[in-house]
């Protein structure tokens, strides 16, 4: 028998469980995405106050990729040959490549601007 798993939209303890991250950090929006590695892991990105969380599950191989806001130096949409881009640049040179959302264009601004009203952004 197959068991189900649980919604994460639905559980901001699950979400907080599942990446580590203190109780009063709420999950703000999500998104259906793909992170960039050697290919595409479709996924789910979790937005918070302070964090940015990738999780994917597939065949029983499981991603999680936690970004901190603090640790962000550059959010920038990116055209690439077959799907756009949300590009996310960190201190250590790591750079994310999120792809394949929905409404990708929704998506980056409401990144974009949780990175800039977090405090941490350095852009004018």
């Amino acid at each position: 028998k197959m068991k189900k798993l649980p919604s994460f939209t639905n559980s901001q303890s699950i979400v907080r469980q599942l990446f580590n991250l203190p109780e009063d950090e709420d999950v703000l929006d999500d998104f259906s995405c793909a992170l960039r590695r050697k290919v595409f892991i479709h996924g789910r990105l979790f937005c918070t106050d302070n964090f940015l969380c990738f999780y994917a599950s597939i065949l029983g191989y499981k991603t999680k990729q936690v970004i901190p806001f603090n640790e962000v130096t550059s959010v920038k949409k990116v055209k690439s040959s077959f799907t756009n881009i949300i590009e996310i640049q960190c201190k250590n040179k790591t750079c994310h490549k999120f792809g394949s959302f929905v409404k990708n264009n929704e998506a980056f601004r409401f990144i974009y601007n949780m990175w800039r009203n977090s405090g941490y952004c350095n852009e004018d």
